[in-house]
Protein backbone atom coordinates (compact mmCIF):
# COMPACT_ATOMS: atom_id res chain seq x y z
CA UNK A 1 0.00 0.00 0.00
CA UNK A 2 1.61 3.47 -1.19
CA UNK A 3 -1.48 5.65 0.44
CA UNK A 4 0.46 7.39 2.87
CA UNK A 5 3.27 8.28 5.79
CA UNK A 6 3.18 9.62 9.14
CA UNK A 7 5.59 12.18 10.31
CA UNK A 8 4.85 12.13 14.48
CA UNK A 9 6.89 14.90 16.05
CA UNK A 10 6.88 17.05 18.85
CA UNK A 11 3.92 19.04 16.92
CA UNK A 12 1.59 15.69 18.08
CA UNK A 13 -0.41 17.53 21.02
CA UNK A 14 -0.76 20.10 18.98
CA UNK A 15 -3.08 18.60 16.67
CA UNK A 16 -7.01 17.77 16.48
CA UNK A 17 -7.73 20.48 18.72
CA UNK A 18 -10.76 22.51 18.18
CA UNK A 19 -12.00 26.40 19.15
CA UNK A 20 -14.37 27.31 21.90
CA UNK A 21 -17.76 27.54 20.77
CA UNK A 22 -17.24 31.64 21.33
CA UNK A 23 -14.07 32.08 18.84
CA UNK A 24 -13.52 32.00 15.62
CA UNK A 25 -11.27 29.38 13.47
CA UNK A 26 -8.73 31.70 13.83
CA UNK A 27 -9.09 32.07 17.31
CA UNK A 28 -6.19 31.23 20.22
CA UNK A 29 -8.50 29.44 22.81
CA UNK A 30 -8.27 25.33 21.93
CA UNK A 31 -9.81 23.05 23.83
CA UNK A 32 -9.04 19.25 23.53
CA UNK A 33 -10.34 15.92 21.54
CA UNK A 34 -12.13 13.14 23.32
CA UNK A 35 -13.07 9.97 21.44
CA UNK A 36 -15.46 6.87 21.74
CA UNK A 37 -15.12 4.36 19.18
CA UNK A 38 -17.55 1.24 18.60
CA UNK A 39 -16.82 -1.40 16.39
CA UNK A 40 -18.81 -4.47 15.85
CA UNK A 41 -18.48 -7.85 14.11
CA UNK A 42 -19.44 -10.64 16.39
CA UNK A 43 -23.05 -10.50 17.29
CA UNK A 44 -24.46 -13.12 19.24
CA UNK A 45 -28.16 -12.91 17.86
CA UNK A 46 -28.24 -11.06 14.70
CA UNK A 47 -25.94 -11.93 11.24
CA UNK A 48 -22.01 -10.69 11.80
CA UNK A 49 -20.30 -8.34 10.04
CA UNK A 50 -16.57 -8.68 8.88
CA UNK A 51 -15.83 -4.61 8.50
CA UNK A 52 -16.73 -2.71 11.61
CA UNK A 53 -13.79 -3.46 14.01
CA UNK A 54 -11.36 -2.74 11.33
CA UNK A 55 -13.40 0.67 11.21
CA UNK A 56 -13.04 1.05 14.56
CA UNK A 57 -9.39 0.20 14.79
CA UNK A 58 -8.74 2.88 11.86
CA UNK A 59 -10.81 5.48 13.38
CA UNK A 60 -9.21 5.22 17.01
CA UNK A 61 -5.83 4.92 15.72
CA UNK A 62 -5.70 7.77 13.67
CA UNK A 63 -7.45 9.73 15.90
CA UNK A 64 -4.55 8.66 19.00
CA UNK A 65 -1.75 9.58 16.16
CA UNK A 66 -2.93 13.16 15.42
CA UNK A 67 -3.18 13.78 19.19
CA UNK A 68 -6.73 13.05 20.73
CA UNK A 69 -6.50 13.81 24.96
CA UNK A 70 -8.10 10.46 25.47
CA UNK A 71 -9.45 7.04 22.79
CA UNK A 72 -11.60 4.68 24.36
CA UNK A 73 -12.17 1.57 22.09
CA UNK A 74 -14.70 -1.07 22.12
CA UNK A 75 -15.50 -3.90 19.85
CA UNK A 76 -16.99 -6.95 20.03
CA UNK A 77 -18.40 -8.36 23.54
CA UNK A 78 -16.75 -5.05 24.76
CA UNK A 79 -19.74 -3.11 23.46
CA UNK A 80 -22.35 -3.99 26.02
CA UNK A 81 -24.87 -1.52 26.91
CA UNK A 82 -23.69 -0.71 30.08
CA UNK A 83 -19.87 -0.47 28.69
CA UNK A 84 -21.15 1.97 26.10
CA UNK A 85 -23.06 4.27 28.11
CA UNK A 86 -20.36 4.19 30.93
CA UNK A 87 -17.90 5.42 28.34
CA UNK A 88 -19.68 8.50 27.53
CA UNK A 89 -20.63 9.32 30.70
CA UNK A 90 -17.01 9.00 31.64
CA UNK A 91 -15.43 10.55 28.48
CA UNK A 92 -17.93 13.94 29.18
CA UNK A 93 -16.83 13.95 33.25
CA UNK A 94 -13.19 14.09 31.66
CA UNK A 95 -13.32 16.90 29.48
CA UNK A 96 -14.22 20.18 30.10
CA UNK A 97 -16.58 23.34 28.41
CA UNK A 98 -15.16 23.70 24.50
CA UNK A 99 -14.40 20.44 24.08
CA UNK A 100 -15.17 18.27 20.84
CA UNK A 101 -16.36 14.52 21.72
CA UNK A 102 -16.11 12.34 18.74
CA UNK A 103 -18.80 9.22 19.27
CA UNK A 104 -18.35 6.85 16.55
CA UNK A 105 -20.04 4.00 15.49
CA UNK A 106 -20.00 1.01 13.46
CA UNK A 107 -22.05 -1.81 13.30
CA UNK A 108 -26.00 -2.99 12.48
CA UNK A 109 -28.96 -0.80 12.67
CA UNK A 110 -32.24 -1.12 12.82
CA UNK A 111 -35.79 0.58 12.24
CA UNK A 112 -38.25 0.45 15.11
CA UNK A 113 -41.77 1.86 15.51
CA UNK A 114 -41.63 5.36 16.92
CA UNK A 115 -43.56 5.78 20.65
CA UNK A 116 -43.08 9.63 20.75
CA UNK A 117 -44.39 10.97 18.08
CA UNK A 118 -41.15 13.05 17.29
CA UNK A 119 -40.23 10.99 13.78
CA UNK A 120 -41.99 12.32 10.75
CA UNK A 121 -41.41 8.38 9.14
CA UNK A 122 -43.08 7.00 12.47
CA UNK A 123 -39.40 5.16 12.62
CA UNK A 124 -37.08 5.25 15.56
CA UNK A 125 -33.83 4.39 14.37
CA UNK A 126 -31.33 2.20 17.27
CA UNK A 127 -28.05 0.98 16.97
CA UNK A 128 -27.54 -2.86 17.84
CA UNK A 129 -24.75 -3.42 20.87
CA UNK A 130 -22.91 -7.26 20.64
CA UNK A 131 -25.15 -9.07 22.94
CA UNK A 132 -28.53 -8.04 21.05
CA UNK A 133 -31.10 -10.50 20.28
CA UNK A 134 -34.64 -9.89 19.66
CA UNK A 135 -36.10 -12.08 21.70
CA UNK A 136 -33.07 -13.00 24.28
CA UNK A 137 -31.53 -9.69 24.88
CA UNK A 138 -32.96 -6.95 23.04
CA UNK A 139 -32.16 -3.98 25.62
CA UNK A 140 -29.06 -4.43 24.00
CA UNK A 141 -29.27 -1.35 21.59
CA UNK A 142 -29.77 2.42 22.06
CA UNK A 143 -32.57 3.84 20.44
CA UNK A 144 -32.20 7.20 18.70
CA UNK A 145 -34.53 8.94 21.61
CA UNK A 146 -31.89 7.78 24.21
CA UNK A 147 -28.76 8.80 21.90
CA UNK A 148 -30.21 12.16 22.74
CA UNK A 149 -30.26 12.11 26.19
CA UNK A 150 -27.33 10.63 26.49
CA UNK A 151 -25.72 13.33 23.68
CA UNK A 152 -27.29 15.99 25.85
CA UNK A 153 -25.21 14.98 28.81
CA UNK A 154 -22.52 16.86 26.62
CA UNK A 155 -24.24 19.87 25.14
CA UNK A 156 -25.83 20.69 28.48
CA UNK A 157 -21.65 20.68 30.35
CA UNK A 158 -20.66 22.96 27.38
CA UNK A 159 -19.13 20.54 25.14
CA UNK A 160 -19.34 19.90 21.07
CA UNK A 161 -20.29 16.75 19.62
CA UNK A 162 -19.25 14.92 16.40
CA UNK A 163 -21.51 11.59 16.47
CA UNK A 164 -20.60 9.30 13.08
CA UNK A 165 -23.32 6.49 12.75
CA UNK A 166 -21.22 3.97 9.96
CA UNK A 167 -24.46 1.74 10.49
CA UNK A 168 -28.22 1.67 8.06
CA UNK A 169 -31.87 1.43 9.38
CA UNK A 170 -33.88 1.01 6.16
CA UNK A 171 -34.03 0.47 2.46
CA UNK A 172 -32.40 -1.17 -0.91
CA UNK A 173 -29.67 -1.53 -2.81
CA UNK A 174 -29.88 1.52 -6.14
CA UNK A 175 -28.52 -1.98 -8.36
CA UNK A 176 -28.66 -5.17 -8.38
CA UNK A 177 -26.54 -7.56 -6.53
CA UNK A 178 -24.04 -9.57 -7.93
CA UNK A 179 -24.09 -13.19 -6.48
CA UNK A 180 -22.54 -13.55 -2.56
CA UNK A 181 -21.41 -10.30 -1.21
CA UNK A 182 -20.16 -8.53 2.02
CA UNK A 183 -23.29 -8.14 4.04
CA UNK A 184 -24.95 -4.77 4.93
CA UNK A 185 -24.99 -2.84 8.23
CA UNK A 186 -29.59 -3.32 8.69
CA UNK A 187 -31.41 -6.04 10.00
CA UNK A 188 -35.00 -6.96 10.40
CA UNK A 189 -36.11 -8.04 13.61
CA UNK A 190 -38.22 -11.12 13.96
CA UNK A 191 -40.30 -9.54 16.80
CA UNK A 192 -41.10 -6.03 18.07
CA UNK A 193 -38.03 -6.13 20.59
CA UNK A 194 -38.72 -4.90 24.25
CA UNK A 195 -37.56 -1.33 24.67
CA UNK A 196 -34.28 -1.33 27.37
CA UNK A 197 -34.73 1.32 31.12
CA UNK A 198 -33.27 4.41 29.93
CA UNK A 199 -29.36 5.04 31.23
CA UNK A 200 -30.18 8.60 31.91
CA UNK A 201 -32.36 10.20 34.27
CA UNK A 202 -35.43 12.47 32.57
CA UNK A 203 -34.05 15.95 32.91
CA UNK A 204 -31.46 15.66 30.47
CA UNK A 205 -33.96 14.85 27.27
CA UNK A 206 -33.47 17.61 25.10
CA UNK A 207 -30.18 17.95 22.73
CA UNK A 208 -28.80 21.18 22.10
CA UNK A 209 -28.34 20.54 18.32
CA UNK A 210 -26.41 23.55 17.73
CA UNK A 211 -23.54 21.60 19.47
CA UNK A 212 -24.19 18.20 17.62
CA UNK A 213 -22.76 17.07 14.69
CA UNK A 214 -23.95 14.13 12.91
CA UNK A 215 -22.80 11.85 9.94
CA UNK A 216 -25.18 9.10 8.78
CA UNK A 217 -23.78 6.40 6.54
CA UNK A 218 -26.43 6.60 3.88
CA UNK A 219 -29.67 7.65 2.88
CA UNK A 220 -32.74 6.53 4.76
CA UNK A 221 -34.09 4.32 2.25
CA UNK A 222 -30.81 3.35 1.32
CA UNK A 223 -28.41 -0.25 2.85
CA UNK A 224 -25.10 0.01 3.55
CA UNK A 225 -22.92 -2.79 2.17
CA UNK A 226 -19.48 -3.79 3.30
CA UNK A 227 -17.06 -3.49 0.92
CA UNK A 228 -13.10 -4.11 0.29
CA UNK A 229 -11.07 -1.20 0.60
CA UNK A 230 -7.21 -1.69 0.66
CA UNK A 231 -7.63 -5.41 0.71
CA UNK A 232 -9.88 -5.42 4.05
CA UNK A 233 -13.59 -5.47 3.96
CA UNK A 234 -14.66 -1.75 5.66
CA UNK A 235 -17.11 0.40 6.28
CA UNK A 236 -16.74 3.56 3.29
CA UNK A 237 -17.70 6.25 6.01
CA UNK A 238 -15.74 4.93 8.43
CA UNK A 239 -12.58 5.21 5.94
CA UNK A 240 -13.14 8.73 4.84
CA UNK A 241 -13.92 9.62 8.27
CA UNK A 242 -10.46 8.14 9.41
CA UNK A 243 -8.71 10.19 6.23
CA UNK A 244 -10.56 13.08 7.00
CA UNK A 245 -9.10 13.82 10.65
CA UNK A 246 -5.46 12.39 8.95
CA UNK A 247 -5.85 16.20 7.40
CA UNK A 248 -6.84 14.92 3.88
CA UNK A 249 -10.53 17.34 4.60
CA UNK A 250 -8.54 20.69 4.57
CA UNK A 251 -9.41 21.42 0.98
CA UNK A 252 -8.08 24.58 1.04
CA UNK A 253 -4.18 24.01 2.34
CA UNK A 254 -4.83 26.72 5.67
CA UNK A 255 -4.63 24.10 8.51
CA UNK A 256 -7.87 23.73 9.56
CA UNK A 257 -10.87 21.57 8.53
CA UNK A 258 -14.08 23.24 9.31
CA UNK A 259 -17.47 21.49 9.78
CA UNK A 260 -18.08 22.57 5.83
CA UNK A 261 -14.68 20.81 4.44
CA UNK A 262 -15.23 17.83 6.60
CA UNK A 263 -18.66 17.43 4.80
CA UNK A 264 -17.61 18.08 1.59
CA UNK A 265 -14.53 15.63 1.79
CA UNK A 266 -16.71 12.96 3.45
CA UNK A 267 -19.81 12.97 1.30
CA UNK A 268 -17.49 13.03 -1.63
CA UNK A 269 -14.75 9.76 -0.88
CA UNK A 270 -17.85 8.13 0.74
CA UNK A 271 -19.48 8.03 -3.13
CA UNK A 272 -15.95 7.56 -4.80
CA UNK A 273 -15.06 4.29 -2.77
CA UNK A 274 -18.62 3.11 -2.87
CA UNK A 275 -19.21 3.36 -6.93
CA UNK A 276 -21.95 6.21 -5.87
CA UNK A 277 -23.76 3.64 -4.44
CA UNK A 278 -24.26 5.14 -0.56
CA UNK A 279 -24.84 8.99 0.01
CA UNK A 280 -23.87 10.10 3.58
CA UNK A 281 -26.20 12.37 5.24
CA UNK A 282 -25.24 15.36 7.71
CA UNK A 283 -26.82 17.67 10.39
CA UNK A 284 -23.99 20.71 10.56
CA UNK A 285 -25.07 23.20 12.63
CA UNK A 286 -22.30 25.20 12.12
CA UNK A 287 -19.98 24.86 8.90
CA UNK A 288 -17.02 27.06 9.98
CA UNK A 289 -17.00 25.56 12.95
CA UNK A 290 -13.06 23.90 12.88
CA UNK A 291 -13.39 20.08 13.76
CA UNK A 292 -9.46 20.02 13.26
CA UNK A 293 -6.88 22.62 13.59
CA UNK A 294 -2.64 21.83 13.45
CA UNK A 295 -0.06 21.14 10.79
CA UNK A 296 -1.08 18.02 8.93
CA UNK A 297 0.20 14.93 9.46
CA UNK A 298 0.20 13.12 6.62
CA UNK A 299 2.88 13.08 3.68
CA UNK A 300 2.17 12.58 0.14
CA UNK A 301 4.05 9.97 -1.24
CA UNK A 302 3.73 8.63 -5.05
CA UNK A 303 1.42 5.91 -5.87
CA UNK A 304 2.73 3.34 -7.58
CA UNK A 305 0.25 1.27 -8.32
CA UNK A 306 1.89 -1.80 -6.84
CA UNK A 307 -1.65 -2.81 -4.41
CA UNK A 308 -2.69 -6.27 -4.91
CA UNK A 309 -5.46 -6.96 -6.50
CA UNK A 310 -7.77 -9.76 -4.82
CA UNK A 311 -10.14 -11.42 -8.03
CA UNK A 312 -12.00 -14.52 -7.03
CA UNK A 313 -13.25 -16.46 -10.42
CA UNK A 314 -16.36 -19.01 -10.10
CA UNK A 315 -16.30 -22.55 -11.53
CA UNK A 316 -16.01 -22.53 -15.15
CA UNK A 317 -12.96 -21.69 -15.96
CA UNK A 318 -9.51 -24.33 -16.79
CA UNK A 319 -6.99 -24.18 -15.14
CA UNK A 320 -4.81 -22.33 -18.39
CA UNK A 321 -7.10 -19.61 -17.60
CA UNK A 322 -6.50 -18.95 -14.24
CA UNK A 323 -3.11 -19.42 -14.29
CA UNK A 324 -3.12 -16.46 -16.45
CA UNK A 325 -4.98 -14.21 -14.56
CA UNK A 326 -2.61 -15.44 -11.42
CA UNK A 327 0.28 -14.49 -13.48
CA UNK A 328 -0.52 -11.02 -13.46
CA UNK A 329 1.72 -8.60 -11.45
CA UNK A 330 0.42 -8.11 -8.10
CA UNK A 331 -3.34 -9.80 -8.89
CA UNK A 332 -3.69 -12.83 -6.64
CA UNK A 333 -6.67 -15.64 -6.55
CA UNK A 334 -9.16 -15.60 -3.55
CA UNK A 335 -10.71 -18.49 -2.91
CA UNK A 336 -13.84 -16.96 -1.47
CA UNK A 337 -15.82 -14.43 -2.84
CA UNK A 338 -16.45 -12.24 0.32
CA UNK A 339 -12.33 -11.65 0.35
CA UNK A 340 -12.13 -10.50 -3.00
CA UNK A 341 -12.27 -7.14 -5.04
CA UNK A 342 -13.68 -8.16 -8.01
CA UNK A 343 -15.67 -11.35 -8.48
CA UNK A 344 -15.20 -13.03 -12.68
CA UNK A 345 -18.18 -15.60 -13.35
CA UNK A 346 -16.53 -17.42 -16.59
CA UNK A 347 -20.16 -18.35 -17.64
CA UNK A 348 -21.14 -15.21 -19.07
CA UNK A 349 -18.26 -12.80 -18.50
CA UNK A 350 -19.64 -10.56 -16.19
CA UNK A 351 -17.15 -9.18 -13.76
CA UNK A 352 -18.72 -7.34 -10.58
CA UNK A 353 -16.56 -5.37 -8.65
CA UNK A 354 -16.12 -3.81 -4.77
CA UNK A 355 -19.31 -3.39 -4.10
CA UNK A 356 -20.99 -6.61 -6.35
CA UNK A 357 -22.25 -3.99 -9.45
CA UNK A 358 -21.68 -5.55 -12.92
CA UNK A 359 -19.10 -3.36 -14.18
CA UNK A 360 -18.58 -5.61 -17.56
CA UNK A 361 -20.12 -8.03 -19.16
CA UNK A 362 -18.96 -10.91 -22.32
CA UNK A 363 -15.54 -10.69 -21.22
CA UNK A 364 -12.66 -13.11 -22.35
CA UNK A 365 -9.24 -13.63 -20.86
CA UNK A 366 -8.10 -10.62 -22.74
CA UNK A 367 -10.91 -8.31 -21.88
CA UNK A 368 -10.79 -9.26 -18.21
CA UNK A 369 -6.75 -8.56 -18.07
CA UNK A 370 -7.80 -5.05 -18.88
CA UNK A 371 -10.73 -4.94 -17.03
CA UNK A 372 -8.78 -5.91 -14.27
CA UNK A 373 -6.21 -2.86 -14.79
CA UNK A 374 -8.87 -0.42 -15.38
CA UNK A 375 -9.95 -1.70 -11.88
CA UNK A 376 -6.36 -0.60 -10.37
CA UNK A 377 -6.46 2.72 -12.03
CA UNK A 378 -9.60 3.75 -10.58
CA UNK A 379 -8.20 2.27 -7.54
CA UNK A 380 -5.48 4.96 -7.70
CA UNK A 381 -7.74 7.30 -8.75
CA UNK A 382 -9.76 7.36 -5.50
CA UNK A 383 -6.52 7.79 -3.75
CA UNK A 384 -5.38 10.66 -5.53
CA UNK A 385 -8.91 12.05 -4.65
CA UNK A 386 -8.01 11.95 -1.14
CA UNK A 387 -5.08 14.50 -1.88
CA UNK A 388 -7.04 16.38 -3.29
CA UNK A 389 -10.97 16.32 -3.33
CA UNK A 390 -13.35 18.39 -6.05
CA UNK A 391 -16.96 17.80 -5.06
CA UNK A 392 -19.04 16.51 -8.08
CA UNK A 393 -23.19 16.60 -8.20
CA UNK A 394 -24.67 13.64 -10.30
CA UNK A 395 -28.36 13.80 -11.85
CA UNK A 396 -30.99 12.29 -11.72
CA UNK A 397 -29.84 9.75 -9.53
CA UNK A 398 -27.62 6.41 -8.61
CA UNK A 399 -29.60 3.88 -10.48
CA UNK A 400 -28.83 2.23 -13.65
CA UNK A 401 -29.89 4.55 -16.66
CA UNK A 402 -31.64 3.38 -20.15
CA UNK A 403 -30.42 4.49 -23.05
CA UNK A 404 -31.56 7.39 -23.97
CA UNK A 405 -31.58 9.24 -20.25
CA UNK A 406 -30.71 12.63 -19.87
CA UNK A 407 -27.73 12.39 -17.57
CA UNK A 408 -25.83 15.57 -16.15
CA UNK A 409 -23.01 16.51 -14.37
CA UNK A 410 -22.06 19.98 -12.15
CA UNK A 411 -19.00 20.62 -10.19
CA UNK A 412 -19.78 23.97 -7.99
CA UNK A 413 -16.58 25.51 -7.97
CA UNK A 414 -13.40 25.36 -9.86
CA UNK A 415 -11.71 28.61 -9.08
CA UNK A 416 -10.65 29.87 -12.24
CA UNK A 417 -8.47 26.66 -12.94
CA UNK A 418 -7.55 24.37 -16.16
CA UNK A 419 -10.27 21.96 -16.85
CA UNK A 420 -9.67 18.09 -17.74
CA UNK A 421 -12.28 15.75 -18.10
CA UNK A 422 -12.52 12.12 -19.27
CA UNK A 423 -13.90 8.87 -18.67
CA UNK A 424 -12.55 5.93 -17.89
CA UNK A 425 -15.17 3.21 -17.93
CA UNK A 426 -14.63 -0.40 -16.35
CA UNK A 427 -13.48 -2.03 -19.36
CA UNK A 428 -10.46 0.21 -19.86
CA UNK A 429 -11.74 2.35 -22.40
CA UNK A 430 -10.32 6.22 -22.35
CA UNK A 431 -12.87 8.83 -23.30
CA UNK A 432 -11.52 12.87 -23.50
CA UNK A 433 -14.31 14.90 -22.82
CA UNK A 434 -12.86 18.64 -22.30
CA UNK A 435 -11.05 20.64 -23.62
CA UNK A 436 -11.48 19.39 -27.04
CA UNK A 437 -10.66 22.68 -28.95
CA UNK A 438 -10.41 26.77 -28.84
CA UNK A 439 -14.11 27.28 -27.84
CA UNK A 440 -13.66 25.33 -24.53
CA UNK A 441 -13.46 27.78 -21.76
CA UNK A 442 -9.46 27.23 -20.79
CA UNK A 443 -9.00 28.14 -17.84
CA UNK A 444 -12.83 27.99 -16.71
CA UNK A 445 -14.80 31.11 -15.22
CA UNK A 446 -13.46 31.54 -12.25
CA UNK A 447 -16.44 31.00 -9.54
CA UNK A 448 -19.09 29.41 -11.86
CA UNK A 449 -20.13 26.11 -11.47
CA UNK A 450 -18.77 23.48 -14.79
CA UNK A 451 -21.93 21.05 -15.84
CA UNK A 452 -21.88 18.79 -18.65
CA UNK A 453 -25.16 17.21 -19.94
CA UNK A 454 -25.50 14.22 -21.88
CA UNK A 455 -27.92 11.86 -23.22
CA UNK A 456 -27.28 7.72 -22.87
CA UNK A 457 -25.75 6.46 -25.66
CA UNK A 458 -23.73 2.93 -26.13
CA UNK A 459 -21.71 1.35 -25.01
CA UNK A 460 -22.74 0.57 -22.10
CA UNK A 461 -21.86 -0.77 -18.19
CA UNK A 462 -19.85 0.95 -16.06
CA UNK A 463 -18.20 4.55 -16.15
CA UNK A 464 -16.10 7.07 -14.06
CA UNK A 465 -16.21 10.58 -15.02
CA UNK A 466 -13.08 12.60 -14.37
CA UNK A 467 -13.00 16.15 -13.43
CA UNK A 468 -9.07 17.48 -12.69
CA UNK A 469 -8.74 21.26 -12.05
CA UNK A 470 -5.10 22.14 -11.97
CA UNK A 471 -3.54 25.77 -11.78
CA UNK A 472 -1.66 25.59 -15.03
CA UNK A 473 -2.71 23.66 -18.20
CA UNK A 474 -1.56 19.87 -17.99
CA UNK A 475 -0.55 20.04 -21.58
CA UNK A 476 1.24 16.62 -21.37
CA UNK A 477 -1.72 14.82 -19.95
CA UNK A 478 -4.41 16.37 -22.89
CA UNK A 479 -1.59 15.22 -25.59
CA UNK A 480 -1.77 11.70 -24.00
CA UNK A 481 -6.02 11.67 -23.55
CA UNK A 482 -5.56 12.97 -26.72
CA UNK A 483 -3.66 9.83 -28.06
CA UNK A 484 -5.69 7.50 -25.90
CA UNK A 485 -9.51 8.52 -26.53
CA UNK A 486 -11.05 5.57 -27.71
CA UNK A 487 -8.45 3.15 -26.66
CA UNK A 488 -8.15 0.58 -23.78
CA UNK A 489 -4.96 1.68 -22.15
CA UNK A 490 -5.76 2.42 -18.37
CA UNK A 491 -2.30 2.17 -17.01
CA UNK A 492 -1.18 4.81 -19.77
CA UNK A 493 -3.64 7.12 -18.61
CA UNK A 494 -2.57 6.69 -14.78
CA UNK A 495 0.79 6.94 -15.43
CA UNK A 496 0.77 10.54 -17.24
CA UNK A 497 -2.18 11.83 -14.89
CA UNK A 498 0.33 10.92 -11.86
CA UNK A 499 2.80 13.02 -13.65
CA UNK A 500 1.06 16.11 -14.41
CA UNK A 501 -0.12 15.95 -10.41
CA UNK A 502 3.10 15.80 -9.30
CA UNK A 503 3.83 19.11 -10.83
CA UNK A 504 1.20 20.97 -9.34
CA UNK A 505 -1.86 21.80 -7.04
CA UNK A 506 -4.57 19.83 -8.43
CA UNK A 507 -8.25 19.10 -7.02
CA UNK A 508 -10.53 16.22 -8.61
CA UNK A 509 -13.60 14.73 -8.79
CA UNK A 510 -14.63 11.23 -9.47
CA UNK A 511 -18.48 10.35 -10.34
CA UNK A 512 -19.55 6.64 -11.21
CA UNK A 513 -22.30 6.06 -13.19
CA UNK A 514 -23.74 2.89 -14.69
CA UNK A 515 -25.79 2.67 -18.27
CA UNK A 516 -28.08 -0.29 -20.11
CA UNK A 517 -29.33 -0.96 -23.37
CA UNK A 518 -33.31 0.09 -23.64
Amino acid sequence: MARRTSRLAAILGAVLMVTGAATTPSGSASAAVHALVVGINDYTGVPKLFGAVNDAEDVAAVLRAVGAANVTMLTDRQATRERVFQAWRSMVDASEAGDLLVFHFAGHGINEPDTNGDEPDGQDESYLLADYDDRRNPGERIIDDELDSWLTLATEAGRKVLFVADACHSGSPTRSIFGAALPTRFYIPSTKPERPRPLVTAEATVVTRESVFSVGATLDNRTVPEIMIEDQPRGALSFAVARAFEGNADLNGDGTVLASEFEAFVRQNVRNYAASKQTPQFEIPDESFPLVTGERLIEVVPDDGADTIRIHIRAGADSDFRSSIAALNNVELAEEESTAALVFDPGTGELANNVRDVVAQGLDLAGLKTAIEADRALKTLQRVAQQGTLPIAFSPDDAVHAEGTQIGFTVPSVGGRYLTIFDLTATGSVHFLWPLGPADSDPYDQGNAFSLNASVTPPFGADTLVVLATDAPPTALRATLKALDGKREPAALIDSLQTAIAEQPYRIALQAFFTRAK
